[in-house]
Parts: C-alpha cells; structure tokens; sequence
C-alpha cells in the first residue's frame, strides 16, 4: 500500500496464481482458434495442404475431426481455468506430438507444432511448480 498526500493506493501483488491464470487463458484462446479452424476445414472453407477435407485420406480427416473437437473442448476448458480442460489440452498436445514425429508418413513433419507443444507444457509445468513454491497449501 502506497499513501501519497493522504491518498491510500493499493499496490497488486505479484501472483504466481494469477500468472497461471492468465497464461491457461491465452492457450485456451489459441486452442479455440485452432478447434474453429479445423471446423473451417470440415465444412469446406479452407483447405488442409492445398487439399479440401472430402478430398483426404480417411485418416487425416479422422484425425482433422478429432483435433476440431478436442481442440474446442480444451479450450474451452482451459479458459475456465479448470482441470479437465487442461487433461483435455494435455491430450490433444500429446497427440499432436505423437502424430507429427511418429506418424510424419501421413501427417508431415511439424517441427514448429511439435516445438509449440512442448514449449507451452515446459511453461504450464514451470508455472505450477511456481504456483506451488508460493502456496504450498
């Protein structure tokens, strides 16, 4: 607290929770934007690799209609700052990993999705271990 000439400001403290917060917010944002562009490839507004959804192997739009479900479902979730949505978020990660190093015969090889998602868990896991440190409880 700050008094200045008979003023009294309140300082904000810096929370590690708060951090948190904010941080599981902006992914489920960009995870809603990516659930809503994978929708945009099922109903035919864009294409996947200059190819439209009809068009593609059976797995790939398994694979396109499962991350525009999940996608969504974790964003939603992470925005709501609670645990199965961050499971979700995890999962759909993972998958992506998974289907970018793995399977790279039938998805590519998505270094930068792959560096994103492992990138996004290492802060996630760092900022827990903060939260933790701040409030053991």
């Amino acid at each position: 607290m700050i008094d200045i000439e008979g003023l009294r400001v309140e300082t904000a403290k810096f929370s590690w929770r708060t951090a948190m917060m904010w941080y599981m917010r902006a992914l489920g944002v960009a995870w809603i934007g990516a659930g809503i562009l994978e929708w945009a490839r099922i109903i035919g507004i864009l294409q996947m690799r200059g190819v439209w959804f009809w068009d593609l192997q059976v797995e790939l739009q398994v694979a396109v209609v499962y991350f525009a479900v999940f996608s969504l479902v974790a964003g939603v979730g992470m925005w709501l700052t609670v645990s199965w949505g961050t499971v979700l978020w995890i999962l759909v990660a993972a998958s992506q990993i998974l289907c970018h190093t793995v399977l790279t015969d039938l998805f590519g090889s998505g270094m930068l999705v792959v560096g994103a998602n492992v990138l996004t868990v290492l802060v996630y896991v760092g900022l827990v271990v903060m939260v933790e440190r701040e409030d053991p409880g």
